[in-house]
């Protein structure tokens, strides 16, 4: 049994990860299964990956094109040849924009490659054909959608899971609610929807042994100590169990699911080493080298700050890497830093503040949750490290309140984008320092990351 985002990765990765996956899936055509409200959402929400799949590739083709202008204009100014350093800067420059044509053509060909919205959509076929039949049955009627919504306000107002985190779904009016077939859904209700028409199809089956599928990352679904995921959440084990009668319940990522089903079908239909590694890198199927928005945001902020921001971005690495999340740099247009495990990825941008004042104006805090919308879709799960400098958090903390400060500006952050978290910290010795960290629906301290 899948989830909606398990189905969309299949947008992400390159043609031949996702035609051995489906190869897979079809050895185990006769054991699938997706909930309607799993059917609905993909149907949905396909178009936007589509879109935001096409938006990378011709973003990056358009960024060589302005950077090689930028760079040129550069070398030119610096005037190589006449440094007495012996260097002739004309072999450079063609070199560098032979390097441009070649990469400039490669991403050309990724461009043509990518489904437009007018194209015959080949994943969805795939899709469709490999669940023909295996989809659960649509809500009799608006009165039992509205039972499900009701029994999911009294449930996260609990905290039981799945689907107590997705609350800001409600907030912006115009995007809370939607209509298909006829029938009104709450966004904010989508999880437990799934939930319970899963666990009706299995009661219906009788079947003794499920897994599910799924690409969240949230404590509403998962058992997680220490930011380790441990397994599934022991409410949802036990609810499996209460009310379907399941004994062995379990959940994977698409990508432990494919390493499992690997093992259980013929040496022909297993998927390569090469695609499970793709597969693993579902948030970027499409990378450059160079991320090169983000090298010339760097040189602006060098200029603004005393701590280069390469230094500032490796010394949140170090933090992560100390509270046991590995993590590497990102792909633009990407988050900076990104973090990659069996359970799904998680992003980390990084903000620098040129004054700690700024934590103070919610106009300005309002503009950054604006600006890493265009993140969301990239990963499971976003995190925000506002990053000041060492004085201006030694400013905050003297002017009286400075911890207070920091919390309320991060709490409004979260209010106006979908974030797992914001840190608010500092650099101190090579190692950025969190100072406070606010989480998604809960107040939380400030010795791990988000």
């Amino acid at each position: 049994m899948f989830d909606t985002n398990a189905l969309l990765h299949l947008y992400r990765v390159p043609d031949q990860a996702r035609a051995e996956t489906v190869a897979l899936l079809k050895q185990l055509s006769d054991r699938i299964w997706i909930p309607y409200h799993v059917g609905l959402e993909f149907q949905r929400n396909r178009l936007g990956v589509i879109v935001s799949q096409r938006q990378l590739v011709d973003d990056t083709l358009k960024e060589c094109q302005d950077a090689l202008a930028v760079v040129r204009g550069r070398v030119e100014k610096l005037d190589l040849d006449r440094q007495g350093i012996d260097v002739r800067s004309a072999p450079l420059l063609e070199a560098l924009e032979n390097a441009h044509s070649n990469l400039s053509d490669a991403v050309k060909k990724a461009q043509d490659k990518q489904l437009a919205l007018s194209h015959a959509d080949s994943v969805r076929d795939s899709i469709d054909e490999l669940f023909a039949g295996k989809v659960g049955p649509r809500p009799a009627d608006q009165a039992a959608v509205e039972e499900l919504q009701r029994e999911a306000d009294e449930r996260y107002s609990l905290r039981v899971p799945p689907g107590f985190n997705d609350l800001d779904k409600d907030r912006d009016p115009k995007s809370a609610r939607f209509v298909a077939d006829g029938l009104t859904y709450s966004r904010k209700c989508g999880d437990l929807i799934v939930w319970r028409q899963t666990l009706e199809h299995v009661r219906s089956i009788g079947s003794n042994s499920v897994i599910f599928i799924t690409s969240d990352k949230k404590d509403d679904w998962w058992l997680q100590v220490q930011g380790k995921t441990i397994g599934p959440h022991p409410e949802l084990v036990a609810e499996m169990r209460r009310v379907a009668g399941v004994e062995n319940f379990w959940m994977y990522s698409l990508v432990q699911f494919v390493e499992y089903a690997n093992n259980q079908v013929g040496q022909a239909a297993q998927v390569s080493t090469e695609s499970l590694d793709e597969l693993r890198d579902v948030a970027s199927s499409f990378t450059l080298n160079v991320p090169i928005k983000r090298f010339y945001r760097t040189l602006k902020d060098e200029v603004r700050l005393p701590i280069p921001h390469r230094e500032v971005s490796a010394a949140v690495q170090r933090w992560l890497a100390a509270t046991g999340r590995q993590s590497e740099q990102g792909e633009f247009p990407g988050p900076e830093l990104i973090s990659v495990d069996d359970f799904g990825v998680e992003g980390f941008e990084i903000k620098r503040l040129d004054s700690w004042l700024n934590l103070k104006r919610p106009r300005y805090l309002r503009q950054i949750a604006d600006g890493l919308s265009s993140l969301q879709g990239e990963v499971d799960q976003l995190h925000l490290i506002l990053v000041v400098s060492k004085e201006d958090a030694g400013k905050a903390v003297s002017s009286g309140g400075g911890h207070s400060l920091m919390e309320s500006a991060a709490d409004l952050i979260l209010m106006d984008s979908g974030l797992a978290s914001v840190t608010v910290g500092t650099v101190v010795g090579g190692m950025f320092r969190p100072i406070a960290t606010r989480r998604q629906g809960e107040a939380d301290g400030t010795d791990e990351p988000a």
